[in-house]
């Protein structure tokens, strides 16, 4: 069926086509200009559409602008005189000085005329754009003008008004320079608590007017005189008083027309601010029926040029932005690492078609340069840090890239922190803390090799119970450690026997090098749906280990070094520096909690004919193996202390009252039933003397003690050597007696 030329079906379709054909004749136009002439053509057609259809309305605003001006000045100016009223009220209650300054200033704000524009005032200028509007609200406003003036005249005669009560200031001054003069004389009497009533009466009578009290103060006055007058020495003070009386009548007759004053003035007050608050309401009024004359004009012809003003921009702004869209529709793809899309905009000869051209080379340059960027992103985080094979990398290389940078700068900055840290403790606190936050790893703990005891030692990390006794005990055991290899057991479910992993958890271990050689385990235990996660991560976790084993590794060549300057080198006991830094705090802590501290001063007797009959080396040997007797027979929690030569020092930080002998003679017993190695399978006997004191029982000065213990030794010696002897006051007395030094 042949449809009729003349259906509406066949309207619509031709009128769809006649405004693609002129869509298209526009846009052939527009892409003859540049952007820049676009936009200037644009800028043009609105700016004429906007001046010719805003003209019109143009005088309604200017109406509209001086009619809220003068609203909102005149509101201005009658606030202005009702602060002023309410000020006036305020000094006037308090009875202080008016402002005749501040008055004239409100009047010629009224009466003033501007010196910009045509010289015309406020008002006037209202009369001059009110041209077109109702006779009405020009009467109204000069209605309003002539309310202005005559609001002027009551504040005029307000201020007058209050000039009359000025004068009261000044007969207060004479009453009170009166009223010291007389209180000075009256002084010499024994009228003093007269006076301070006196005093107190006309303290309130000057602050406000009060007749009746200043009644009560002359009645006052006349008893007052009534007893002056029965001695004629007092003539000089009837004079003074006579003439504060004269004030107080003064200050009195002016007091009763104050309050006559008050009156009339709250009377004025009240019409001034009625008549301000009547004036502020018809103003708005009038002002409002002006704004509403010219509103609706407006406001229509600027709605029209606004949507003028629409049309326009959008016609030239789709012009602008559809190639626009396809160029971000490239950026985005390439954000995404894709560079194989162009751009091409053969009709558009703008800035848009260069544009386009640009951009498709800048994508040429990329597809040939960033590839470079990505392998060497890539050598940077595989050659420096381990990776496991089963590593997922991101599918966009430059965010692989991207991560890896801030990664870095963050083990940058977690490097410098570190480095500040002054003990190992603080280091593995921090590298916990960059494990948890920054990876998220809950169930970790590190392992470092203790040297000296040759086993693994737990540092850091919530889930040291994970791992087995017998590899801390025997780190050969730890095929991280044994290897210098990463141990996963995702590749190798089997790899560790000592491993204790429960079902459906992996764990892999990172090897910590130190000085070229493994000094320390991290192992990491998680579930096998994190695989992924803990995989991605662990190269930068790897990162921040080998970033954290040289500060720890110094770190502990450090606390070697401390320590080594604490022991002597010959016996590895405690030397004399160590006894500096520990003897008070330890002795401070023991007085704090009531223990009782026990002091063992040990020399070895007769070791000076040793070194002479069989050379200072066999005296060296002798000297180690009373040490290694010495840290046998006592706790580890005692401190060793060659105190120098061959005499040494125990002290025994918590022991019961005498039980310090006890130790000593235990020393002694097993020195003297040992046999000790000279040279080869030489071996001869020798004795130690010990001298003993206790810290409160003999001293309350740990120094003082040792010395105590010194003096009991030089007594045992005395006595025959061999033997142990416990300090006795007796003995500090025969030695400041004697002052004899020590036998060898």
């Amino acid at each position: 069926m042949i449809e009729n030329p003349e259906s509406e079906h066949y309207k619509n379709l031709n009128s769809f086509k006649g405004r693609e054909k002129m869509e298209r004749f526009f846009t052939s136009i527009l892409n003859r200009f540049s952007i820049k002439g676009k936009l200037r053509l644009g800028f043009i057609l609105i700016s004429l559409l906007t001046f010719a259809l805003g003209y019109t309305g143009y005088v309604g605003m200017i109406k509209v602008k001086y009619a809220t001006q003068y609203q909102a000045r005149l509101t201005e100016l009658t606030y202005l005189v009702l602060n002023l009223v309410h000020e006036e009220e305020t000094l006037f209650t308090n009875y202080k000085a008016s402002s005749q300054d501040r008055v004239n200033k409100i009047i010629q704000e009224l009466l003033n005329k501007e010196t910009k524009g045509k010289g015309l005032s406020l008002v006037e200028k209202f009369y001059y754009y009110t041209a077109l509007m109702p006779k009405e609200i020009k009467m109204g406003t000069e209605s309003i003008w002539q309310y202005m003036k005559d609001l002027i005249l009551k504040i005029t005669s307000m201020n007058q008004l209050l000039k009359k009560r000025w004068e009261r200031d000044g007969a207060v001054d004479q009453v009170r320079a009166k009223g010291i003069a007389l209180r000075n004389a009256l002084a010499k009497t024994n009228l003093q608590n007269t006076t301070l009533e006196l005093r107190l009466l006309e303290t309130q009578c000057t602050e406000k007017p009060k007749p009746k009290l200043i009644n009560k103060i002359l009645d006052q006055l006349e008893e007052i005189k009534k007893n002056l007058k029965k001695n004629p020495k007092n003539m000089g003070i009837l004079q003074a008083l006579n003439q504060y009386e004269e004030r107080l009548k003064a200050l009195k007759e002016i007091d009763s027309n104050v309050v006559y004053i008050y009156g009339r003035f709250k009377q004025l007050l009240s019409t001034i601010q009625r008549e301000s608050r009547e004036g502020i309401a018809s103003a708005n009024a009038l002002v409002a029926q002006a704004v509403s004359l010219v509103f609706w004009e407006t406001t229509f012809i600027l709605l029209i040029a606004l949507l003028a003003s629409l049309g326009t921009s959008w016609g030239i702004t789709k012009n602008i932005t559809a190639p626009m869209h396809k160029i971000v529709s490239a950026i985005k793809r390439a954000k995404e690492g894709d560079f194989s899309q162009d751009i091409e905009l053969p009709t558009r000869k703008d800035e848009m078609g260069v544009l386009a051209t640009w951009f498709s080379e800048l994508l040429d340059l990329l597809r040939t340069h960033v590839g470079f960027i990505i392998e060497k992103s890539g050598e940077i985080i595989q050659s420096r840090i381990f990776w496991s094979s089963n590593t997922s990398q991101p599918s966009n290389p430059l965010t692989m890239a991207k991560e890896t940078v801030e990664t870095l700068v963050k083990i940058n900055k977690y490097k410098t922190l570190i480095e500040g840290d002054l003990e190992k403790r603080e280091i593995y606190r921090h590298l916990s803390l960059a494990l948890e936050r920054e990876f998220e790893v809950e169930d970790y703990f590190l392992l470092e090799m203790n040297e000296s005891e040759n086993r693994l030692e737990p540092v850091a990390g919530p889930s040291v119970d994970r791992y087995s006794l017998d590899v801390l005990i025997q780190p050969s055991l730890c095929r991280a450690k044994r290897t210098g290899e990463v141990v996963d057991s995702l590749e190798f479910p089997e790899i560790c026997r000592h491993a204790n992993l429960m079902e459906g958890e992996f764990h892999i271990c990172l090897p910590v090098l130190m000085g070229g050689e493994v000094k320390g385990v991290l192992r990491i235990n998680g579930k096998k749906e994190e695989k992924e996660k803990i995989l991605q991560q662990l190269p930068y976790i790897a990162k921040y280990m080998e970033t954290t084993a040289p500060v720890v590794y110094a770190s502990k060549l450090l606390e070697i070094t401390r320590e080594q300057s604490l022991r002597d080198g010959l016996t590895g006991l405690y030397n004399r520096r160590f006894l500096e830094g520990y003897l008070d705090k330890q002795a401070q802590f023991a007085q704090r909690k009531g223990f009782t501290m026990g002091f063992l001063m040990i020399d070895i007797d007769h070791f000076k004919k040793i070194n002479d009959t069989y050379g200072h080396k066999a005296g060296d040997l002798i000297l180690q193996q009373v040490a290694r007797i010495i840290e046998r027979s006592v706790r580890s929690s005692d401190v060793v202390i060659r105190y120098g030569g061959e005499e040494f020092l125990v002290i025994l930080p918590e022991v019961t009252t005498k039980s310090s002998a006890q130790v000593a003679e235990k020393i002694r017993k097993t020195v003297e039933t040992s046999s000790f190695k000279i040279e080869g399978e030489k071996e001869i006997k020798i004795t130690v003397s010990v001298g003993v004191a206790e810290l409160p029982t003999h001293s309350d000065h740990p120094w003082q003690t040792i010395k105590f213990a010194d003096v009991a030794l030089y007594h045992a010696k005395q006595a025959g050597r061999n033997r142990v002897m416990v300090f006795s006051p007796d003995m500090w007395r025969e030695e400041e007696e004697e002052g004899e030094s020590e036998p060898a």
